[in-house]
């Protein structure tokens, strides 16, 4: 008797293990474990979903550690080629909690994508393929205000006006300046404090590189993305990498497409390189590129050219490590 009683007391408790066992949600599967990880995962799942415009396997990357010295808490990885970059940023946590945020950039012609990675392979698209254009990055910058604490607990919308845009030396960036009032003083959420009801005036500059917020001032004192007062003056922005070798070409190309982006380089060309000939005593950075499509940047009018019109022109690969671009001039 006692023996059966013990068998069933051991059965109960077995049963009993299982269904709290069962209750209990397993831990997620960790795909990725670094930043490397991370990148791959991306690129293969834009082959398979954004084909016409992912960068093609075989690529060989270039890692550069770009985390801010006094950051604390966060690690961002730089990977480059010829082509492309792709930016990994992502918390120093435990792997199972870590969500990897990508960005992808075709430095040729400003295409961009950034989604979210979790440890377990998920990938949220958080801004589909699109041109890196001072519209685009005006949105950014607007978005970034009306959902600014300040403007969320007491802006007055109908009061809210760009006015000012300018275009910043290195490629794909500009400055914001956007005015508006709010029914109090004070900035960030003020719920809860005692408030002096007078409208007061805001001015925020939000400054945009690849489609990234870097620097937010409001009233040259409110640190919008750290949400505090400056106690001191901000470092200067860092400094813009190694520039490219010096370089030029003469090519003749056919145009497929002519887009007037504005700013101080106003005009993109996608063109199909057909030839490209050396210019004596520089370096060719054309001559790998015939047969290809690639866009190119021009202050040269070229609002009469056509599609399908064959042109030559000076090219050359401007800007730095960081952010290269073709500049053509001479468009004949």
């Amino acid at each position: 008797m006692k023996k059966k009683a013990l068998f069933g007391i051991t059965m109960l408790s077995v049963v009993i293990l299982l269904a709290v066992s069962c209750a209990e949600p397993l831990p997620p599967e960790i795909r990725i474990k670094d930043a490397t990880e991370a990148r791959d995962i991306v690129l293969s799942y834009l082959r398979d979903h954004h084909p016409q415009n992912a960068p093609a396997e075989g690529i060989t990357w270039d890692e550069k550690d770009i985390t801010p010295p006094d950051l604390v808490g966060a690690s961002t990885r730089l990977f480059t080629s010829d082509v492309w970059e792709v930016q990994v940023s992502y918390p120093v946590v435990l792997p199972v909690n870590t969500i990897y945020t990508v960005t992808v950039v075709r430095i040729a012609n400003g295409s961009y994508w950034k989604g979210q990675l979790k440890a377990d392979g998920t990938i949220t698209e958080t801004s589909p393929f699109q041109q890196m254009t001072q519209e685009t990055s005006q949105k950014v910058a607007e978005d970034f205000v009306m959902h600014s604490p300040t403007f969320v607990f007491d802006g007055i919308e109908d009061t809210l006006k760009l006015t000012e845009s300018v275009t910043l030396r290195c490629p794909y960036c500009w400055q914001f300046t956007y005015e508006f009032d709010s029914a109090h003083a004070g900035y960030g959420d003020r719920t809860d404090q005692m408030l002096a009801e007078v409208i007061t005036h805001h001015v925020a500059v939000i400054t945009i590189d690849h489609m990234d917020i870097t620097r937010a001032l409001m009233d040259e004192k409110w640190d919008m993305l750290q949400q505090k007062m400056i106690d001191e003056q901000l470092p200067p922005p860092p400094p813009s990498g190694v520039p490219a070798a010096p370089n030029d070409s003469i090519v003749t190309a056919k145009v497929l497409d002519i887009i007037n982006v504005g700013g101080n380089i106003p005009w993109e060309i996608v063109i199909e390189i057909q030839s490209s000939e050396d210019v004596p005593g520089l370096n060719n950075a054309t001559k790998s590129r015939v047969g290809e499509t690639i866009t190119v940047k021009t202050s040269d009018d070229v609002s009469t050219l056509e599609k399908g019109q064959i042109i030559t022109a000076h090219v050359q690969l401007r800007g730095d490590e960081r952010s290269r671009f073709f500049e053509a001039s001479e468009i004949k």
